[in-house]
């Protein structure tokens, strides 16, 4: 490190403002000495681009402000050929905008970050031959996302968000050229983690809650929501209204009009409660809400009127977990009950139904090895009751009618890892006389393993490669538990069952995998044909050098139905190249798809060939776009359509201009 180089301290106080310029006083033995030209970073960040000259010294004038916190700044002198001169190393603390000291008088600075891309294509069809399908000969496309954190004192601010440009209105999502698509944003307003004190959140967009439930899901839908907490999170409360459908598009931008269907409620929450041998922790969420509904414009032209009548319900759930033993028991319940009438003031009567889960967990082997490998043992167990006619607006795929118990075991020690499942349930839950009981268990068992090898050099069981081994095993069987006294229906006998094994290998740039897997299906009833299902699957990748990556992949599978005696043989082959031809200047990709079906299943042949070569124009800079001309196309030919015209190969050639820009702020 040059000495003499100094750094000015701040022009008040005892740190730097966000925006004061850095000055820094040069030796006269580093003036005489200099060859080259300075380079200045900032926690590892260059920003010569902004260092300037200014007497005997150099200054340093920020752009936006500096975050408050510490710094690290680093100057060096760069000489051609040379290693670069360290002429000096600081470690500096900025605060509030007029200097203000640690103890954070003053105002609090603006902390602002921006990161966002912005794709646009455009594209003209150049040549084509026999396509299923109309298309427009020019079109424009592209996509926008956008992320932005902001900070100043107690309050923060967050959003992300996309939005699609499609001119093919058939392509559209919305049936729009320009719409938005998902986005949220959060306003929070409280004090630091440990301080104590309040927080309260605004959200707007796409969220749902922290963790599901089986009154709500934690499905994303737009809508508005609003929390306060308190004690360090250790109690919270939040109200929330959101739509009742997945929304994209910016026809209900807050999710709350009627069409959209609805969901209101509340939630309240703790933190982990410290009981001393163990923690608690409570929540609950309730929640009314009415279905989407669909809309056509009326004969008249006058309005719109719904084609659909709305389901409408309400319903509660509570949970509370307990971990004891250092967090190694976990135990949990939750009930839920639920009102829903699924044709609104229809013919149909509200149904009333409750569900409740009973959950436990063990870390069985925590803190133990197996030699050098940690070994990680969880074990649990479930047991569930949902009515049969349970249902929620809330969580609409949660499966009802059913009652029984499940328990899984999960193993983990170095390159090895063990799942094991197995469930036994019922339906009729609610015992209705007219409907037979089933039985369903099932057992699953899965695993990998990567063997660690100990090698003295690269050169012994160089062959082997990484080597890794995949295998799985699961059944399962259906059967009739109880037949009421004159039930015509169907009998239920049914197994099925799956086993796969793979193994592969990675040796650096390439690798390889195998895979088998079998399934039988058997219907003792004989309502429907025993099956069988083999598939292999080979697949293969190579970086052959930094320009230029093969991948391909082959599967054959053979399929019998065993009441018809027919066999079907079925052949996929999938082979990729990308390739940078000339570096920085033009790329291609080349992909080919091959799929043929003989036997009882016997469908036309079809080869696909797609591909691309583009020409870079500009690469992207901070202030600069990607600009790029490229050349498309794909080609699809079919053998063994009845009608001559359907094996006629079908192409289309564009030609495609795009911009690829980067957001960048801080």
């Amino acid at each position: 490190m040059a000495e003499g180089t100094q750094l000015a301290p701040p022009q008040a106080g005892t740190v730097y403002a966000p925006d004061e310029p850095l000055r820094f006083a040069l030796s006269a033995d580093v003036i005489s000495n200099f060859q080259g030209r300075f380079a200045l970073e900032i926690d590892r960040v260059d920003v010569s681009d902004l260092l300037s000259i200014s007497g005997s010294g150099l200054v340093y004038a920020p752009v936006s402000p500096l975050t408050s916190g510490t710094h690290t700044l680093r100057l060096y002198e760069l000489r051609k050929d040379e290693p670069p001169l360290v002429l000096g190393e600081w470690e500096v603390e900025v605060g509030g905008p007029q200097g203000a000291g640690p103890e954070g008088e003053g105002a609090s600075p603006l902390d602002l970050t921006l990161v966002g891309q912005v794709d646009v294509e455009a594209r003209r069809r150049l040549a084509s031959n026999n396509l299923t399908r109309s298309s427009d000969p020019t079109a424009l496309s592209g996509a926008a996302q956008l992320a932005l954190e902001a900070q100043q004192g107690r309050v923060s601010v967050s959003f992300s968000g996309n939005a699609f440009l499609e001119s093919e209105k058939a392509l559209s999502l919305t049936g729009n050229v320009l719409d938005a698509g998902e986005y949220l944003a959060d306003i929070v307003v409280g004090d630091e983690e440990g301080a104590g004190g309040l927080k309260a959140g605004l959200r707007l967009g796409h969220h749902g809650p922290a963790t599901g439930s089986l009154i709500m899901s934690n499905y994303f839908r737009r809508g508005v929501s609003a929390w306060v907490s308190g004690f360090d999170g250790g109690l919270e409360a939040s109200a929330f209204s959101v739509a009742d459908e997945a929304l994209v598009g910016g026809r209900d931008p807050l999710g709350q009009q009627s069409r959209s269907g609805h969901l209101r409620g509340f939630t309240l929450g703790t933190g982990a409660l410290d009981l001393g041998p163990g923690t608690v922790k409570l929540s609950g969420i309730y929640y009314t809400g009415e279905e989407a509904q669909d809309f056509s414009v009326t004969p008249l032209g006058e309005g719109e009127e719904a084609l659909s009548t709305a389901g409408e319900g309400d319903g509660w759930s509570g949970r509370l977990e307990t971990r004891w033993l250092d967090g190694r028991l976990m135990l949990a319940g939750e009930h839920a009950r639920s009102n829903l009438d699924e044709d609104g003031q229809g013919a149909l009567a509200e149904e009333s139904a409750s569900a409740t889960l009973l959950s436990a967990s063990y870390d069985v082997l925590r803190g133990t090895s197996w030699g050098d490998d940690p070994v990680s043992l969880i074990v649990g167990a479930d047991w569930y009751e949902i009515d049969t006619f349970f249902g929620s607006l809330g969580n609409p795929g949660v499966a009802a009618d059913k009652e029984g118990a499940s328990a899984f075991a999960q193993l983990q020690s170095g390159g090895m890892s063990l799942n094991f499942s197995a469930r036994d349930e019922t339906n009729n839950v609610d015992g209705l006389a007219g409907l037979p009981t089933e039985r369903l268990r099932f057992l699953s068992l899965s695993g990998t393993y990567y063997p660690q090898i100990e090698r003295e050099n690269e050169e012994e069981l160089a062959w082997l490669g990484e080597p890794y081994l995949t295998f799985g095993a699961s059944g399962g069987r259906i059967d009739r538990d109880k037949t009421p006294i004159g039930y015509q229906g169907p009998d239920t006998d049914n197994d099925t069952w799956t086993v796969y094994g793979g193994i592969g290998s990675y040796y650096g740039p390439w690798s390889w995998g195998l895979t088998q897997t079998h399934s039988v299906y058997e219907d003792r009833t004989d309502a429907l044909s025993d099956t069988r299902n083999d598939l292999t699957d080979i697949s293969a990748s190579w970086a052959v050098s930094d320009r230029l990556n093969l991948t391909s992949g082959l599967q054959f599978g053979i399929y019998e139905e065993r009441q018809s005696a027919r066999t079907s043989r079925q052949v996929n082959w999938l082979a990729n190249i990308d390739a940078e031809i000339i570096p920085g200047t033009l790329n291609g990709a080349l992909n080919y798809n091959l799929n043929l079906l003989t036997g009882g299943g016997d469908t036309p042949d079809r080869n696909v060939l797609s591909g691309e070569l583009e020409w870079i124009l500009e690469e992207a800079s901070e202030t600069r776009p990607r600009l790029s001309l490229a050349l498309r196309g794909a080609v699809e030919t079919n053998n063994g359509y009845t009608a001559p015209t359907d094996n006629e190969s079908r192409y289309e050639t564009y030609a495609v201009f795009r911009i690829q820009a980067p957001v960048r702020y801080r």
